[in-house]
């Protein structure tokens, strides 16, 4: 691979995106700039600032027979009321028909699209409450040709990077404004119109013609503007490219991830899956439909799920750590979809009717159900081992053993997994990995932990929900049983009670046994209240549903006094339901 740095003029650029000579890999993502950023772009171009490097991948030595594909620049954009360009598809370009000297941009797409469509291409619109199916308005780029006096005024404005001009978001020297007409035509440009600019040598005649139509009196400013545009436009060098050659696809691929991961544009997962996108240019849209039916309102798996699966299904070790998509992998994906979508289909189905999973409330970690899908699609898709798959799961989000090397724990579950006939035995997986060994000794230690993420999602995962018990996706909070504010305060404490108890009692009114799951309302509602007396109020279920709800026995007291017996009951009840579920 080869790099060299050269200068180019906006619209020599410009030309050969309408020429199809600067094109995008499918690797890129779709154009997502509002107005605004096209308003400053154009407003740092006329300030000579620079507009950061651009990476172009130089075409010629590529070989097209590999499994890639590589698209038109999009030539119109549609910006929504708000001002956010709206998603659409560009135009996929056969190979076959590219020039030797194609440019492919690993950088720059968003800046090379706002001045494509300002200058060359069409920006549309839509009003603010017209109906979908209604037309769409054109805009046009427009320059205030009485802005940017300052800048005239003091040529030095334009070296001070800090100048309070361009620091507001929303306040530029030079007022460009994308419109659907021209508000004022005795000082307001059609950017475009800068095309009759082109030329220099009847450049200063095609200006006069201009100024003959603007208000008189910023004829002056306005002429140095029109001139000033035109420098930036047809003369200057003012795009800087990195230009890359005789790259290979998968070297061009990992300078692309490297290259936008310092940016804020994309996550890590929209990187790597760009790769796939890279050989499959279908991926997105199948990939991006399926997740959100699987989700609903329900789930939140997301292409990082995706990846991460088929790193595991069809990578080695060293693909799965690093995070590596080749194109056997691809390959592989693509041809396997059906298969891989019906096993995530039944494992999902299996959770949510065998395991209690039945909204994202349920999942600490979505790559703790890749093994499950591993070994249910190397099973024809049938779900073997059932008991086993359960305490794996179980075991898996409520130790929270996912937030400790994923890859790696990837890795020895699918090679535990594959000598195990590709079945979950949990004896296999605990006999070789420390993380998910669980003894009476680990589950008093859960019953132990304080109020917090992990309480919450055993409680779900327990179903202990009182009397709530419909998963019906309302917002639950984790209420103590027994109010935690009632510790604090001395004059509750109850007749007969040491102090040495009371403090301990404290200690105690945190964790999981005087947790439960109450729906928001009502647990506002509850307050500060004293069990029985909150029991007693319009507000809250019989004694006899919650006691249904909690498995408490009606001899059980409730009263605050018998806080420490209520508390060991309790905490013996979830430590025979832990046994169950994790044993």
């Amino acid at each position: 691979m080869k790099a060299k740095h050269i200068e180019c003029k906006v619209f020599d650029v410009l030309k050969k995106i309408s020429l199809n000579r600067i094109i995008l890999p499918s690797i890129q993502r779709d154009f997502i700039w509002e107005k605004k950023q096209v308003v400053a772009l154009f407003d740092s171009i006329m300030l000579g600032y620079p507009i950061s490097t651009f990476l172009f991948w130089n075409l010629e030595e590529f070989d097209f027979s590999q499994n890639t594909y590589f698209y038109q620049f999009l030539k119109d954009v549609t910006f929504n009321f708000q001002g956010k360009a709206q998603q659409t598809s560009s135009s996929m370009i056969d190979s076959k028909v590219l020039d030797a000297n194609t440019i492919a941009v690993l950088d720059g797409q968003q800046r090379l699209t706002s001045l494509y469509v300002s200058l060359l291409g069409q920006a549309k619109t839509k009003e603010k409450y017209k109906r979908s199916s209604g037309a769409l308005n054109l805009l046009d780029l427009y320059l205030d040709l009485s802005s940017g006096s300052d800048f005239f005024d003091d040529e030095e404005l334009i070296e001070d990077d800090n100048d309070a001009a361009v620091k507001e978001s929303n306040t530029y020297t030079f007022d460009f404004q994308l419109l659907i007409s021209n508000p004022d035509k005795k000082k307001w440009f059609k950017v475009r119109d800068v095309l009759k600019l082109q030329d220099k040598t009847t450049r200063e005649t095609e200006i006069n013609k201009i100024l003959s139509t603007i208000e008189p009196s910023i004829a002056l400013n306005a002429k140095n503007n029109l001139s000033l545009l035109a420098r930036r436009i047809f003369d200057d060098d003012i795009i800087n490219v990195s230009e890359l050659s005789e790259c290979e696809l998968d070297e061009a691929l990992e300078i692309f991830i490297r290259f936008n991961r310092g940016g804020t544009q994309l996550s890590k997962s929209d990187l790597v899956f760009s790769t796939i996108e890279s050989r499959w240019p279908e991926a997105k849209d199948r990939v991006e439909k399926y997740l959100s039916n699987l989700n609903g309102n329900k789930y939140n798996f997301n292409k990082d799920f995706i990846v991460r699966l088929a790193l595991v299904l069809f990578g080695k070790n060293r693909d799965i750590q690093k995070t590596i998509i080749n194109n056997e992998i691809v390959k592989q994906l693509r041809t396997n979809w059906a298969n891989i979508t019906n096993a995530i289909n039944k494992t999902v189905e299996f959770l949510s009717s065998n395991v209690g999973i039945t909204s994202n409330r349920e999942i600490s970690s979505y790559t703790s159900i890749i093994p499950i899908v591993y070994s249910i699609y190397n099973n024809n898709c049938k779900i073997e081992n059932e008991k086993d798959i359960k305490k794996y799961i179980y075991r898996s989000l409520i130790l929270n053993i996912f937030s400790r090397r994923t890859s790696a724990l990837l890795i020895d579950l699918k090679k535990i997994i594959k000598e195990s006939e590709f079945l979950i035995s949990i004896e296999d997986i605990e006999s070789k990995l420390f993380d998910f060994k669980v003894g009476e000794e680990r589950i008093e230690q859960i019953l132990d932990y304080e109020k917090s993420f992990t309480t919450q999602l055993t409680l779900f995962l327990m179903g202990n929900n009182n009397v709530f018990q419909s998963r019906d996706g309302g917002e639950y909070h984790q209420d103590h049983i027994h109010a935690f504010a009632l510790f604090d305060d001395d004059n509750q404490q109850p007749y007969g009670i040491s102090d040495i108890d009371w403090k301990k009692w404290g200690k105690m009114r945190n964790k999981l046994p005087n947790l439960q799951l109450l729906k928001g309302k009502p647990n506002q509602k509850k307050s500060k209240k004293l069990l029985d007396n909150w029991l007693d109020s319009s507000d809250a279920p019989t004694e006899v549903d919650f006691r249904n709800a909690l498995n408490l026995p009606n001899d059980l007291s409730l009263k605050l006094r018998d806080f420490e017996v209520f508390y060991a009951y309790r905490k013996e009840k979830l430590m025979e339901q832990l046994r169950e579920m994790l044993l």
